[in-house]
């Protein structure tokens, strides 16, 4: 299990590495101290689970967000809304950290299905 989780910071540490966080938000219930997704600029809502949005600007100019499945024990099947649609989103490949178009987002509503499994996590680039 460490080997495979070390797999996948490896693929994804260059590009976090080269990410400013702008915000956190969560989802109902809010653990202490945090702030509600509908604070956030970027995300409307986020529904179907408990989940964590991180919010960051990359050196190259491109808005990412990062969605946690808060729920260690079941997974989710998320539904993340944009405030302001765009044009298209990407997906960070775990195996090889390279970036791939999102399949099911609806640039009409700005929404996006993310079904994730327990405790995992997707990060999202805004194209």
């Amino acid at each position: 299990m460490l080997k495979y989780l070390n797999g996948e910071v490896l693929a994804w540490g260059p590009t976090l590495l080269r990410l400013k966080s702008t915000g956190v938000y969560h989802t109902q219930p809010l653990p202490l101290k945090t702030r509600p997704v509908e604070e956030s600029q970027l995300v409307e809502s986020v529904s179907g689970g408990m989940a964590l949005v991180g919010e960051f600007e990359s050196s190259d100019g491109h808005t990412c967000l990062m969605v946690v499945n808060r729920d260690f024990n079941q997974p989710a099947s998320l539904r993340l809304v944009l405030r302001k649609a765009v044009g298209g989103i990407a997906k960070l490949s775990r195996q090889n950290g390279q970036w791939q178009a999102v399949d099911g987002y609806d640039p009409v509503t700005g929404a996006l299905p993310l079904p994730l499994a327990a405790g995992n996590a997707e990060l999202l680039r805004l194209e």
